[in-house]
């Protein structure tokens, strides 16, 4: 019997054993994962999960913010990429947030049409060995597009030193390139923190 994932994920031990009995053993679930491995009959799965609200684990982040409501929180456990000729419109008045400790990683990389309207987005990247790199909310690639209209965008990473080159935090990085494109961004509203 194949299992839904977010009935295996999640939760006190004694809500696995009704599925797995003895087999409980095999079944690795840590709070705050990026995968699970379960073993049923000697096979192994992996499940990926990149989001939960609450203890509630999603394997797509459009599976997470779909079942979002106002005033929750969505905690990434990956980052969010937005590619070219996709528009992720983020607007439910919910917040996400995500921690990370890989030099140079953004939270969400924008490559597409991305519009914040009334959501908190908070990134905390606690890398200490990036050199010379930037750690941001949300980093957009030439060609994109990002409109902000209400809402939060925040980095709460901090500076760091490393030899005198370090890691640099930004709220919203655009990235331009004669060649490659400008990026479009419209800010009408809300508030930019670095």
């Amino acid at each position: 019997e194949v299992i839904g994932f977010s009935t295996i994920i999640g939760g006190p031990q004694s809500q696995y054993e009704g599925f797995y009995g003895s087999d409980i053993t095999k079944l690795r679930a840590l709070e705050d994962f990026d995968t699970t491995t379960l073993v049923v009959n000697d096979i192994a799965l992996k499940i990926r999960s990149v989001a939960k609200i609450g203890n509630t684990y999603y394997e797509t982040f459009a599976e997470a913010y779909a079942a979002a409501e106002a005033g929750d929180t969505i905690t990434l456990l990956a980052p969010i990429v937005v590619n070219a000729g996709e528009t992720l419109t983020l607007d439910k008045g919910v917040t996400i947030t995500y921690t990370s400790n890989v030099a140079g990683e953004d939270m969400i990389t924008n490559r597409g049409i991305l519009v914040i309207d009334g959501t908190t987005l908070i990134y905390n990247n606690t890398d200490t060995t990036g050199s010379n790199v930037t750690v941001s909310t949300i980093s957009c690639e030439p060609g994109s597009t990002l409109e902000v209209k209400s809402g939060t965008v925040k980095n709460d990473s901090a500076n760091n030193s490393n030899s005198g080159n370090g890691s640099f935090a930004y709220a919203i990085d655009l990235l331009t390139n004669g060649s490659l494109g400008d990026v479009t961004a419209t800010i009408s509203g809300g508030e930019i923190i670095s």
